[in-house]
């Protein structure tokens, strides 16, 4: 009789543990279930409806929406900053033409300044004569650096950047991306790289040059003179499918004795002229 009652007692605990779990999960359920709902159906539609600014984000909403499972996997997203200090005039044309990013003047017009979030990642744009190294956040973990590389002068400010990057001691990520020489001679950047012991993780360079490796070091569109007000041009502007009547063009001031006047040349020597869409003049 002692046996039956101590088995009866123990399926009456075990069936109040029961209800009493059960009832744990359902209010869980009820309180953080839908927001997991909502959070996945969000990140789904900013999938399907989102322009795509670049190819460098576009895998990340599927990324994040195909990985998305349960809020004990992910229990939230953390927005990530991106600062992108633009020391060079192609910096505007990275920001305005390739990232779509709006701008606005700071400090008495010393600075320009903005901002756009693209799924987890906060981009911070920051440019002008006021952004120096001292101004700059010092906070800074992830570090897109515009330069300019073209001459010595240019040189040896840019090493100013580069040499001053040690002080800003919670980088993580940092790539650069520089305006080269036009007669490559970019070989001095190379001591910066992380393959060289430097901080720099990726280098994104204009012109051809020999360094490009497609691993550490790619090459980069110089795009346009943002100063000249070249429009931007919207995504769903550019019918990428359609055929082209020439394989390559060339609008642009011609000096004697510039690399821009044996282009030309070799163009017209190779008989490419007629092939190619050319419009120069000789005067700025």
């Amino acid at each position: 009789m002692k046996c039956s009652l101590t088995i009866f007692g123990g399926i009456i605990i075990l069936v109040y543990c029961f209800f009493s779990l059960y009832s744990l999960y359902a209010l869980y359920d009820q309180r953080y279930g839908e927001t997991d709902k909502d959070l996945k159906q969000n990140l789904l539609s900013l999938k399907k409806t989102a322009s795509p600014r670049s190819k460098l984000f576009g895998k990340r909403i599927n990324h994040i929406s195909n990985n998305f499972s349960s809020r004990n996997e992910t229990s939230s997203i953390r927005t990530k900053n991106v600062e992108i200090w633009g020391k060079a005039a192609i910096s505007l044309y990275l920001w305005e033409h390739i990232l779509k990013g709006e701008l606005e003047s700071e400090l008495g017009g010393l600075s320009t300044y903005g901002t756009f979030t693209q799924d987890e990642l906060k981009f911070q744009f920051r440019t002008g004569p006021g952004v120096v190294q001292s101004t700059v956040p010092q906070d800074v973990e992830n570090l897109v650096l515009v330069l300019n590389g073209r001459t010595q002068e240019k040189i040896d400010f840019a090493r100013s950047w580069l040499d001053y990057l040690p002080h800003y001691s919670n980088l993580k990520n940092i790539a650069v991306v520089l305006l080269g020489n036009e007669q490559c001679n970019n070989e001095w950047i190379l001591q910066y790289l992380t393959t060289h012991g430097g901080l720099v993780k990726a280098l994104f360079i204009t012109y051809d040059t020999q360094i490009v490796d497609d691993d550490n070091i790619f090459q980069w569109p110089l795009g346009v003179a943002t100063y000249r007000g070249f429009p931007v041009v919207q995504d769903e502007a550019i019918r990428i499918n359609i055929s082209r009547p020439y394989i390559c063009n060339f609008l642009g001031t011609i000096y004697p004795g510039s690399s821009r006047e044996k282009l030309i040349n070799s163009l017209e020597g190779a008989g490419l002229d007629d092939k190619c869409f050319i419009k120069t003049r000789t005067r700025y």
